[in-house]
Parts: structure tokens; C-alpha cells; sequence
């Protein structure tokens, strides 16, 4: 049975100054199952996101994209742009990392849920509200109704992201891109917005391919995960085997660097234990 998504020999290049093609993503290949997360671990620049955005035809000007990317069987490299449109929120939804950057400010939540469903043939603003109410509901968002009327800067970050997921969720795609979904959040939202991202992905059974740098978030989502560094992919397996037996250089410091702030930050956190008890006798 051949996989929701295959990526084979991916490549994508910038024009630069001097009118010559940088190669900025190298020779990616890998599979995504239906119903799996794949998670990808890298830091910035390592073309974790051109790699998503290349998948779904929104790369920027001045870059290009070569290789096979077959979703379902349809090579999307190669596919019409109104194709691509379809089949974007519908098949395939993307969640943007920075959600306050993501909505037009002018926009309510409602027109947003409006213009998203007029994209795909459905123009009713009676449609859009109840819509758009049963869509908060869903995640898990109080008093739907208001928040429709509510321009992006008067929710909070992780209420917006909630909304983005809704939005991405809305046409029941069979492959869901998180493009670090949760940087731009604090901890404390980032912990919720994880066991919402849990729950949804339980529910729902998508595909999902998940971008971050973070190790711990990827640790609660993901079944494989995929290590890039400088465009290329060093290291690719099943997520416990990665983490706990890196193989690749690259991927050995990754861990080993998580490693040292977290017995960094306990020892912290001990002597500020201490240091507590102390004060208090």
C-alpha cells in the first residue's frame, strides 16, 4: 500500500544576487502513512519549513522546487495552481507557527471562517455562523459566539492558535502540516496547546507532519521523526530509537545538548529548593 504522502529527492534553491541558484534544500526523502506523525527536528535554517511549504506550493519568489512530491499519487511539484488551491484546507490544512502574524487584523474571526469557506464553494453568512460557532466548540473555546464578532488582537495567543487549528481542521484534511506550531507561545499555553493538538490528532485519525526544534514537543507527538541540518535530512528512524541512540553526528549533539540543559536546569531548580528551605527555618 502505498503511502498519504512520498517526498523523493526534494530539492529547493533560492536565486541569489548574482542570478545563480542556492541550493537551500538538498535531496529530502521520506514517507508519511496515513493516520502517522512524522515529526521533523532541526534548527533555524535547516529547511524545515521550506520543506512543508514546498509540499503545499508556497514557497516565496525567487525560489523553486524539483524532485517528487506525490500525495495520494498526484505529483503536487507539477500540479496547476488552482489545483494546488483546492486542494490546500481542503485535503491538506497547514497550521503557521506565529498566529498573531497568521490573521489579517481588519478581519473577525467570522470573516475569516466566511472566507475560508466561500475558498471552497460555500458563500452563506448564516452558514459561516453556525459554522464557525460549532468549530469553536469543538475546540474547546468559551462563548463561540462572541468570539466571532473578535478581531485577532483581542484574543490571546494560544486562543488564536486554537482558532488556526479549528480553521486547518475545518474540511476534514487527510494530511495536517504543524509548522512549529508553538513558538511563539509561553510554556504554560504551550503545554495546553499540545494536549489539544493530542486530542485532536486522536480524534480526527489525519496524517500529520510536525515541525519543530523543540525535542520535547516532538517526544509527545510524533512516531518517526526526521533530523535536518543545513537543508539536508542526517538522521531519520522511529522517535525512541533516534532520541535514545542517535547515530548521526549532528543528531548526537542535538540530544546531548538537550541532555545538559535539562540536568542543568534541575540542578538549578534544586538549589533554589534548598536555598527555600533554608530561608524558611
Amino acid at each position: 500500500m502505498n503511502p498519504l504522502l512520498r517526498v523523493r529527492d526534494l530539492c529547493v534553491s533560492a536565486v541569489g544576487k548574482n542570478g545563480r541558484p542556492t541550493p537551500l534544500v538538498k535531496n529530502v526523502s521520506f514517507d508519511v502513512e496515513e493516520g502517522m506523525c512524522v515529526g521533523i527536528l532541526g534548527e533555524s535554517g535547516s529547511g524545515k519549513s521550506l520543506t512543508c511549504r514546498s509540499i503545499v506550493g508556497l514557497l516565496g519568489a525567487g525560489c523553486s522546487a524539483s524532485g517528487e512530491v506525490l500525495f495520494q499519487g498526484r505529483n503536487l511539484l507539477t500540479a496547476r495552481r488552482e489545483e494546488l488551491r483546492r486542494l490546500r484546507g481542503a485535503e491538506i490544512s497547514m497550521i503557521l507557527q506565529n498566529p498573531m502574524t497568521s490573521f489579517d487584523p481588519m478581519v473577525t474571526v467570522e470573516g475569516h471562517i466566511a472566507e475560508t469557506l466561500r475558498a471552497h464553494g460555500r458563500t452563506s453568512r448564516k452558514d459561516a455562523v453556525k459554522t464557525g460557532i460549532a468549530m469553536l466548540e469543538q475546540m474547546r473555546i468559551d462563548n463561540a459566539a462572541s468570539v466571532l464578532g473578535c478581531y485577532p488582537h483581542q484574543l490571546s495567543g494560544g486562543m488564536l492558535q486554537r482558532v488556526m487549528i479549528g480553521l486547518a481542521l475545518l474540511f476534514g484534511p487527510k494530511l495536517l502540516i504543524a509548522d512549529e506550531p508553538t513558538t511563539a507561545l509561553d510554556s504554560v499555553t504551550r503545554f495546553e496547546m499540545m494536549k489539544e493538538i493530542r486530542r485532536v490528532r486522536r480524534e480526527c485519525a489525519c496524517a500529520m507532519l510536525f515541525v519543530s526544534h523543540d525535542l520535547g514537543v516532538l517526544s509527545s507527538v510524533a512516531d518517526t521523526v526526521l533530523v535536518m541540518h543545513r537543508g539536508e535530512i542526517v538522521e531519520k528512524g522511529e522517535l525512541r530509537k533516534v532520541f535514545l541512540s542517535p547515530k548521526s553526528e549532528h543528531a548526537r549533539y542535538l540530544m546531548e545538548t538537550r541532555s545538559s540543559l535539562v540536568r542543568r536546569f534541575r540542578r538549578a531548580l534544586g538549589s533554589v529548593e534548598t536555598a527555600d528551605a533554608a530561608a524558611s527555618f
